[in-house]
This record gives C-alpha cells, sequence and structure tokens, in this order.
C-alpha cells in the first residue's frame, strides 16, 4: 500500500475535524494553493459542491481528488515539475518558478513538523523549497496538523511561525497545549 494511503487511515477522525475547519476560512471565488497530504485530501473530499474556488497544486493525488470532489464551478491546476515518489509532490525549478506567477488568496499547507521557536519543518529538501515557494504566493498561510505534529522539528525549514496566519488542529482553541501558540500571534481554529 502507498504511504499516501496508509497516512489516510492514521489520524481519520481528527484530521476530518480539521479539514471542516478548514473549509470554513474558504470564500466564493478564492485562489487556493494547497499541498497534498491526508488531511489536505480529507479537505478536499469534503469540499461544498457550491463553491467556485481555483485550485492550484504541486501534489498529483490532491489534483485527482480535487476534479473528483470540488464544485464543477471550480478549476484545478496542477503545478508540474519532477515528482517525488514518496509524496507524489512535483518539485524543481518549474514548479517553483510557476508559484512566481500566482498570487493566492489562501494556501493550505500541509504541515509535517511545527515548532514554536523552529517554525514548520520538512524532512526533504526539494519538498521544503516547493512548500517555501507556496508560502511566498500565498497571502493568507493556515497550517492543517494534528496536534501529535505540534512541538516537533525536522532538518529543512519552510516558514517561521510568524508567517502563519492560522493553525488549524483537532483541539479546541483554548486547549491548554495551544496556548503558546496563540501568544505567539496565531489564530487557532
Amino acid at each position: 500500500m502507498h504511504s499516501d494511503q496508509n497516512r489516510e487511515i492514521y489520524e481519520y477522525e481528527n484530521k476530518s475535524i480539521i479539514a471542516k475547519k478548514g473549509i470554513s476560512l474558504l470564500n466564493h471565488g478564492d485562489v487556493v494553493l494547497i499541498t497534498g497530504g491526508s488531511t489536505n485530501l480529507e479537505l478536499a473530499k469534503l469540499l461544498p459542491q457550491k463553491m467556485n474556488l481555483t485550485f492550484f497544486t504541486p501534489s498529483l493525488p490532491m489534483a485527482v481528488e480535487l476534479l473528483n470532489n470540488s464544485s464543477m464551478l471550480s478549476e484545478v491546476h496542477l503545478i508540474g515539475g519532477k515528482l517525488s515518489k514518496g509524496s507524489q509532490l512535483a518539485t524543481g525549478g518549474n514548479s517553483i518558478n510557476t508559484l512566481a506567477e500566482i498570487t493566492a488568496d489562501i494556501c493550505f499547507l500541509g504541515t509535517g513538523y511545527m515548532d514554536l521557536d523552529k517554525g514548520i519543518t520538512e524532512i526533504d529538501w526539494e519538498i521544503a523549497q516547493m512548500k517555501k515557494a507556496m508560502v511566498n504566493a500565498s497571502r493568507k498561510i493556515v497550517s492543517l496538523s494534528i496536534s501529535k505534529k505540534l512541538d516537533t522539528i525536522n532538518r529543512y525549514k519552510i516558514c517561521d511561525l510568524t508567517q502563519v496566519d492560522t493553525l488549524v488542529t483537532e483541539l479546541d482553541p483554548s486547549d491548554k497545549s495551544l496556548e503558546k501558540y496563540q501568544k505567539a500571534g496565531l489564530k487557532l481554529l
């Protein structure tokens, strides 16, 4: 079984809660950048059918999911590049150059690792560069993350938490474990 399929099952209920909260941030007509990952895939599965949205994604599984589940009014653009075998995410100069030409209203950033001091990090260099370009191409950054990924770090930095507008977890925003993220300026959902 492919690694993304395994992750879809892991923490399913929590990821569904996160996805529903994330959808509440969308507005009719938004241009949306969205990475891959099981939480973002869940968001794509739950999209309302009446929203007119324009999606850009470097994720092959995400593009397919968006085609299957978004409104007939929505557009889906697959950002091309070298596909990472593990994540099925397009990387490289072509995809980063494409992102430099986009100004998105919102970016749903699949988050593997988040730490108050180190920001959002990633295990793979090329994926980190792609996500960094997505952050730079967006007006609003939303981190969708199960709480188990908070207070974790990895090798390559994507962005500081000061660049993130909203942190969406399965927890209630008043949960004590999120207090330090709220004090750091993140809106919690």
